[in-house]
């Protein structure tokens, strides 16, 4: 349990600095400065501020909502299956609807689940399943969009440094920070992409990812279910 908080912190502290990291590199050191000289430059600020804002509610959101819980009172009839009697967790002492699994994160039966995200120390189940696709949105969103607006100024960047070869140690740094954060950008977008590609994919076919790994590629149905509340 010491090792899965350790780790759990190491994530959060990683993707805070992310977060705080590509704040002040897009306003303080890039956007603020042109807005000295260019009144377009607040417009930029504006959607960043807004794109900023919608990716942090949905963290926020995805992090603290319950993924939740097995029903009360949830068991088997008499004429079911033994597939609903097999299923019952010796952790929490309940019987586990189908898609139900019990974390050993958390320490919990999570209804429909789909995997434990160390990125926000809380599992993606049946009632937070939308805003983590949302956050995966909104802050592959943020990623284009300072990608977009801060293209020309790299290629400026590049073209100066190569036409004029910089020789100013400071100036130099200073270029080279902007470029390097600019291609960590570029490679944190393509993971997100590709992320949210993937987690798409399975809203779409009705899955989860631990039936997907379970699985191993074999096709199969995902189950259906329907209940009365007449």
């Amino acid at each position: 349990m010491l090792v899965n908080k350790i780790i759990s912190i190491c994530f959060r502290c990683i993707l805070m600095t992310m977060i705080i990291g590509n704040y002040i590199y897009f306003i303080n050191y890039t956007w603020l400065p042109i807005s000295m000289k260019n009144n377009f430059a607040w417009i930029i600020i504006f959607f960043f501020h807004l794109i900023f804002i919608l990716m942090l509610w949905s963290i926020i959101v995805t992090s603290s909502s319950d993924p939740g819980q097995v029903p009360l009172y949830w068991g088997f009839l008499l004429g079911d299956s033994d597939i609903k009697r097999r299923r019952y967790c010796l952790m929490c002492n309940v019987f586990k609807p189908e898609r139900c699994h019990h974390c050993s994160i958390c320490n919990r039966c999570v209804l429909n689940m789909d995997h434990h995200c160390p990125w926000i120390n809380n599992c993606i189940g049946f009632f937070n399943r939308k805003y983590f696709m949302q956050m995966l949105f909104y802050m592959n969103l943020q990623l284009l969009f300072i990608l977009t607006v801060n293209g020309k100024l790299t290629v400026d960047i590049i073209l100066q440094t190569v036409r004029n070869r910089v020789n100013l140690k400071k100036e130099m740094n200073e270029y080279l920070a902007f470029i390097l954060v600019y291609v960590l950008d570029i490679c944190a977008a393509v993971i997100i992409a590709l992320f949210l590609k993937f987690h798409l994919e399975l809203v779409f076919q009705n899955k989860t990812t631990i039936e997907t790994i379970d699985r191993k590629g074999v096709g199969f149905e995902s189950p259906v279910f329907y209940i009365n509340l007449s």
